[in-house]
């Protein structure tokens, strides 16, 4: 089994973004449908930006002069960018510093979270767990 940073397994990688993927798909169904939710969902979203985003930061210090690509060559500073964004976004969703119904939030969560469910579904069935 391939690993990535800190040793982790790839499978648990891709299991722990395909079940944020649902996350984020489910909570932007409720923003987009106007369908009330509890406030913890939005502490959950701030704090889950808040470690996205230190532990890319992180990662691209630490990382800047190695260069590699993740699986399906995808270049590892455009990954880190990606998650550095989402990192941002779900702060300013989970804070409140945007609308908390709005159907862009709910959009963009809808279409992050499908392409992180089956981008990462693609590479676990595929049994690229390439770092």
């Amino acid at each position: 089994m391939k690993t990535y940073y800190f040793g982790i397994p790839g499978l648990y990688i891709h299991l722990q973004h395909i079940l944020i993927g649902l996350y984020l798909i489910y909570i932007g169904y409720l923003q987009v449908t106007n369908k009330k939710y509890k406030d913890i969902h939005d502490k959950i979203l701030l704090y889950l930006g808040l470690i996205v985003l230190l532990y890319f930061i992180y990662l691209t210090i630490k990382l800047w002069k190695v260069d590699f690509n993740y699986s399906l060559n995808v270049p590892k500073n455009l990954v880190y960018l990606l998650h550095i964004v989402n990192g941002i976004a779900f702060i300013l969703i989970g804070s409140g510093k945007l609308n908390k119904y709005s159907e862009q939030n709910g959009l963009y969560l809808i279409i992050m979270g499908t392409l992180s469910l089956f981008y990462h579904a693609h590479l676990m069935l595929m049994g690229n767990h390439k770092h």
